[in-house]
């Protein structure tokens, strides 16, 4: 079970375990994953910097099916797509064909096959290729959407995929959350007064006061800077840029 730590490869590691299966689970770290699951014999790799099917033999010893859940959902940090989803996992499908492994379950994604592929899509779409040359018994799956009983935060979602939350684009980001957070709130007020002021004034029969203007404007003015946070925070997120003055 490769990924057996992931969000996908922990839950089908327990529904194996649960049918009397013995499962070795692959991970990049164990450590934890032995804790909560002893019963599974884990194998520490790295996928993505294991590109001969000699480096994967040991993992494979004693085994009867491989179930590939690996996957990381951008490049960076200590995710590589093209190691992660092509290299490291064709690597795998050759030592399973070496050992005579037959039988491969790989979970990919629903639109790896579009006309315009993402980084994430296009390798995914290489390590389906790799599996389907090869001379093994094996199942695709496309799942569109994946439901849990866990939540992932975004602080979550960091450690996870080991960005530290000192990183300088996190930082900045928390920071550019409060700065959204801080002109958003006194919106919300703003918003309710002007509901009360044009519900009075409907009641009333008359205009909307001067109150109700003055307020709109400052209600409008607020979200060019709320605005201008939120995309900063989208562009630091996609483009992880380093932070001179906050990663030294």
């Amino acid at each position: 079970m490769t990924g057996a730590t992931g969000l996908i490869g922990s839950a089908v590691t327990a529904r194996l375990l649960a049918l009397g299966h013995q499962v070795t689970g692959v991970a990049r770290s164990v450590g934890e994953a032995a804790r909560r699951m002893p019963q599974v014999r884990g194998r520490a790799v790295d996928i993505a910097r294991t590109r001969t099917a000699a480096g994967w033999a040991p993992a494979l010893a004693g085994v009867d099916a491989v179930v590939n859940c690996a996957g990381a959902l951008q490049h960076g940090g200590r995710d590589d797509l093209e190691g992660v989803h092509t290299t490291g996992i064709d690597a795998l499908y050759a030592a399973a064909e070496q050992a005579g492994i037959r039988r491969v379950i790989h979970i990919s994604a629903m639109g790896v096959d579009r006309a315009t592929p993402t980084a994430f899509s296009r390798t995914k779409l290489a390590g389906e290729q790799a599996l389907m040359a090869r001379d093994l018994d094996w199942v695709i799956l496309r799942p569109s959407v994946v439901i849990a009983d866990v939540v992932f935060t975004g602080v979550a979602l960091a450690m996870h995929v080991g960005y530290p939350l000192s990183q300088g684009w996190i930082v900045l980001s928390i920071a550019l959350y409060l700065v959204t957070g801080a002109f958003w709130l006194p919106v919300v007020w703003m918003q309710m007064k002007m509901r009360r002021l044009a519900a009075e004034a409907a009641v009333a029969g008359a205009l909307l006061p001067a109150a109700y203007h003055r307020l709109y404007r400052t209600w409008f003015a607020f979200g060019f800077p709320a605005f201008a946070a939120v995309t900063a925070i989208f562009w630091l997120m996609i483009s992880r840029p380093a932070i001179g003055f906050i990663d030294g």
